[in-house]
């Protein structure tokens, strides 16, 4: 990490939830291993089910990201480890 960018891997297990949080700066993603996921919102309101195919995010796919300042949550409810690399591009 430095001024300009932070780089971190995102490692969630099966059945592991990632606290509720937000993004505050644009990301460029790395989807090294995929699986099937929830997000809510900090209500706890499902926002996102992977497996409805609301999301085209499979393993090995590159994309960017603006910042996200909505609370949210993620939980792995697929059978593998979700995991990914993020580049936040600090403003």
């Amino acid at each position: 990490e430095d001024d300009r960018v932070r780089v971190v891997e995102l490692r969630v297990k099966p059945g592991e939830i990632v606290p509720v949080h937000t993004h505050r700066w644009a990301t460029v993603n790395y989807v090294v291993s995929h699986s099937d996921f929830l997000s809510r919102d900090a209500d706890g309101n499902l926002k996102l089910d992977s497996r409805d195919g609301q999301t085209e995010i499979k393993e090995g796919a590159v994309f960017c990201l603006p910042p996200f300042p909505a609370p949210h949550s993620v939980e792995n409810v697929g059978a593998r480890e979700l995991r990914g690399i993020t580049v936040e591009l600090k403003n």
